[in-house]
């Protein structure tokens, strides 16, 4: 009969949960990729930055079930932050989920680009 690993009894941290320890890291990486207060002055390019995290907010959603809550923390802090908590699609969104997905997988080697790529062409 297979039995369940009792990861928190071995210690194990999910990626998860390190990343919501982390987070500001991503959140730097990405918004230093762009003009921020640019952005913030044109409603089109925030609306995009919105969507964005929105999308990176859904990715980390997706990954719940963890002892520390990591995927509910930064879910929650993005969309309180961004204000993009209504925000379900749209030009960004995907975006947002694939670069998050990356980091979430391989924290060290991220480098964001799509974030300033959909910028570039809303200008």
């Amino acid at each position: 009969m297979p039995r369940e690993v009792n990861w928190a009894r071995l210690g194990y941290e999910s990626r998860i949960d390190a990343a919501a320890d982390n987070l500001s890291d991503f959140i730097d990486a990405v918004l230093g990729t762009i003009d921020e207060d640019a952005a913030r002055d044109s409603a089109a390019q925030w609306e995009i930055v919105r969507r964005y995290f929105a999308g990176c907010a859904f990715a980390a959603q997706q990954q719940r079930g963890t002892e520390g809550e990591g995927a509910k923390r930064i879910a929650e802090y993005l969309r309180s932050t961004f204000n993009c908590g209504s925000i379900q699609s749209g030009e960004g969104f995907g975006d947002g989920f694939d670069e998050f997905m990356d980091w979430l997988s391989n924290p060290a080697q991220f480098s964001p680009v799509a974030l300033r790529a959909r910028l570039a062409r809303c200008a």
